[in-house]
């Protein structure tokens, strides 16, 4: 399994445009092969921060996903609203 956690702020003049992407991109991601979850959680304390939390079947299914039309439409919406560098955490865990 693969886990993903991202953590991002977005422009506030950015913001409502960032969060029509995340909506469409948790929509069609979870329609994906693979994909077991995936969310984007907004900060109590800052309503332009965000969280994204992702858990895949294996590295394959998170490559595919990277690949999709709906991640290049995010990619065209989403780094331009991003304030400052987004904080990355990828797991890869072992079935037992």
């Amino acid at each position: 399994m693969v886990i993903i956690e991202v953590t991002s702020t977005v422009h506030p003049d950015k913001r409502d445009a960032a969060l029509e992407a995340m909506h469409v991109m948790g929509v069609e991601t979870r329609k994906e092969p693979g994909c077991l979850h995936y969310r984007f959680y907004q900060d109590i304390d800052d309503p332009n921060t965000f969280f994204v939390y992702e858990r895949w079947t294996d590295g394959a299914a998170l490559d595919a996903h990277m690949k999709t039309p709906h991640m290049d439409a995010f990619r065209q919406v989403v780094p331009q609203a991003v304030v400052g560098q987004p904080i990355f955490a990828r797991y890869d865990l072992e079935d037992k």
